[in-house]
């Protein structure tokens, strides 16, 4: 069974990377693959949270910060330790290699599991937001696989763990802050009138 997953797995990553290649695609995805890409958004996003969105932008922020937090030591440091599985540009010579392979493992996509938990978080708080932003970390997700650095069992599996996460970290906020810090802040307000 395992080889047959471990097949499929190849099967995909061949197609996505080498069947459907294209120079549009070429150009495109390693831009998108990049963090380099979305840190300016994601930093013009917290500071319009911080100034304009009062407490919940606060939440939001601290969900986002946390969860990153979490999200990245989880992938990169536990479970691709555990793993331990190459990258497909380290034991496949005849990819479509679009970036630098880069020295770490496969499994899970980091990229994938961060991106899929920050767009989790931010759906959380904003519904009407999450297909958009879903359909931007499965797009992150995608770009790994094109550009030659990831398997699609990794990025699949980064983007299982980066909602989990998001979930997880949600709940972990608003029930610190309903259970504690909204407490604290309506018992000041009270007092000051």
């Amino acid at each position: 069974m395992l080889e047959s997953i471990v097949n499929l797995d190849l099967s995909i990553f061949y197609f996505i990377n080498k069947s459907i290649s294209n120079p549009v695609f070429d150009f495109i995805m390693p831009i998108i693959t990049e963090p380099i890409t979305w840190l300016p958004i994601i930093a013009v996003f917290m500071i319009y949270q911080f100034f304009k969105c009062g407490i919940k932008g606060k939440l939001c922020i601290a969900s986002l910060l946390i969860g990153i937090l979490v999200c990245d030591q989880l992938s990169s440091s536990l479970i691709k330790s555990l793993v331990n599985r190459p990258r497909p540009c380290h034991v496949l010579s005849d990819i479509n290699l679009l970036v630098t392979c880069g020295a770490g493992k496969s499994f899970p996509s980091s990229h994938a599991a961060n991106s899929m938990m920050l767009t989790t978080v931010i759906s959380l708080f904003y519904r009407k937001h999450k297909y958009w932003l879903s359909a931007t970390a499965i797009i992150i997700g995608f770009s790994r696989i094109y550009v030659g650095v990831h398997h699609p069992f990794d990025v699949l599996c980064g983007l299982i763990l980066g909602v989990l996460v998001g979930c997880f970290i949600y709940w972990l906020v608003m029930y610190i802050y309903d259970k504690y810090v909204k407490n604290i802040i309506d018992k000041k307000k009270k007092d000051e009138e």
